[in-house]
C-alpha cells in the first residue's frame, strides 16, 4: 500500500499538507481495514470526528470551497481605492508565511487588488504590491489573485 505526492506543484509544507489530508488518512484506511470491514460511511463519521485532531496539530488539511478567511459583497466596492480587512490569525501556519487568493464567486463587482498587507498588532509586517484581479476569467494568462507574505 502506498500514497504517492507529486511535490511539483507544492510549494511548501501548508500546500502538501492540504494535497495530502485527508488522503492519507484514507490511504491507512485502505491499507488497514479487512475487505469486509471497509464501510465508507462509516469512514466518513470516523473521519469528521478526526479533523478537529488536526486542527489542533496544526495540519492543514483540504476542505472543500478552500479556507475561506473573509468575503466582500457590492456595498464594499467602491470606484476609488478602499480598504478590505480579513482577519487571517487562524491561517497562518508553520514558517509564519500565507498566500491568500482572492477568488469572485457570483455578484456584479470583481475585486481590483492593488497591495496586500499582513498586519500583526496593527504593524505591517510585509505587503506585497502586485496588481491583481479577482474576476469571473479563470484562464492562466491573467494577473494571478494569489499573493504571498511572510514576516
Amino acid at each position: 500500500m502506498q500514497g504517492n505526492m507529486w511535490s511539483a506543484i507544492a510549494q511548501d509544507i501548508k500546500d502538501m499538507n492540504v494535497q495530502n489530508f485527508p488522503r492519507l488518512l484514507a490511504v491507512a484506511e485502505i491499507g488497514w481495514a479487512s475487505k469486509s470491514k471497509k464501510d465508507y460511511a462509516e469512514f466518513c463519521r470516523r473521519l469528521d470526528a478526526n479533523l478537529p485532531r488536526l486542527d489542533s496539530m496544526g495540519i492543514d488539511y483540504y476542505h472543500t470551497g478552500g479556507y475561506i478567511a473573509g468575503s466582500w459583497k457590492s456595498d464594499d466596492i467602491k470606484e476609488e481605492y478602499s480598504t478590505l480587512t480579513f482577519d487571517v490569525t487562524k491561517k497562518i501556519y508553520d514558517n509564519g508565511r500565507a498566500q491568500a487568493g482572492f477568488f469572485f464567486l457570483e455578484g456584479k463587482n470583481f475585486l481590483e487588488i492593488d497591495a496586500v498587507q499582513l498586519l500583526q498588532d496593527g504593524r505591517v509586517i510585509d505587503e506585497d504590491g502586485h496588481h491583481a484581479l479577482a474576476d469571473k476569467f479563470r484562464g492562466t494568462n491573467k494577473i494571478k489573485p494569489f499573493i504571498t507574505i511572510s514576516p
